[in-house]
């Protein structure tokens, strides 16, 4: 690498049109900060149609939190452009480091979730200094983007069980693929409506295929079942 720009814009993926301008190093605040600029002259594709527009102006500078730089909360700075589409007007473009509506990189976003698959959300907030929320935050994106992704079907086996929680005051009804291990549904409560709430989506066709369900004999759970 040429110099240090080059360098963290390796680290970051960031690739042409995106050009990694500056990197400041704030001793006093303990922070590393990245800022990121596109070249002049350029155009960029429509969110809605992918036609080619042209740069209308940006959006105020926004920071997302990066993987830290030997233990130093790295931050990415730019401003965002926005384009004018002959048939859609002027629209946002998003980033290519961070999901929508995120101030985390996905790198971070991506390590957070190996750390919550082996910790508790307080633990992850506090190895990584950020809020409680932040990091719930972080597992429902995860969470929404992986029930995106999964195909629509009926297991052919399925296992339903309370889960209790709050000092065993409050219950919850999982429903569960039995030959992935995967939870499939989750609702409020161990009631009839809980578990009815999981096959009321399906038709009976596509009921049909469920051959097993294994499940403790609570009657709500047998009502809703039959």
């Amino acid at each position: 690498m040429k110099n240090l720009e080059q360098f963290y814009a390796h680290l970051l993926k960031v690739k042409r049109p995106w050009i990694v301008t500056e990197v400041r190093f704030q001793e006093a605040e303990e922070r590393v900060d990245i800022y990121v600029e596109h070249e002049r002259g350029i155009k960029l594709r429509c969110p809605r149609c992918d036609a080619w527009c042209p740069v209308y102006d940006h959006s105020p500078e926004r920071e997302w939190r990066h993987l830290d730089t030997c233990d130093v909360p790295t931050y990415v700075h730019t401003r965002l452009p926005r384009v004018k589409c002959q048939d859609h007007g002027v629209i946002s473009i998003a980033s290519e480091w961070s999901e929508p509506g995120s101030d985390l990189t996905m790198a971070m976003e991506a390590h957070i979730i190996d750390l919550e698959k082996e910790c508790s959300i307080q633990a992850v907030s506090r190895l990584t200094g950020l809020s409680w929320d932040r990091c719930w935050g972080v597992m429902d994106r995860s969470v929404r983007r992986g029930q995106r992704r999964k195909a629509w079907k009926v297991p052919t086996y399925i296992g339903v069980d309370e889960k209790s929680f709050a000092k065993r005051h409050q219950y919850m009804t999982l429903v569960c693929d039995v030959e992935t291990g995967t939870v499939e549904y989750v609702a409020d409560d161990r009631r009839q409506e809980s578990l009815e709430g999981y096959f009321l989506p399906f038709d009976e066709d596509e009921l049909e295929a469920i051959e097993a369900i294994c499940m403790d004999m609570h009657d709500p759970y047998i009502a809703a079942v039959r």
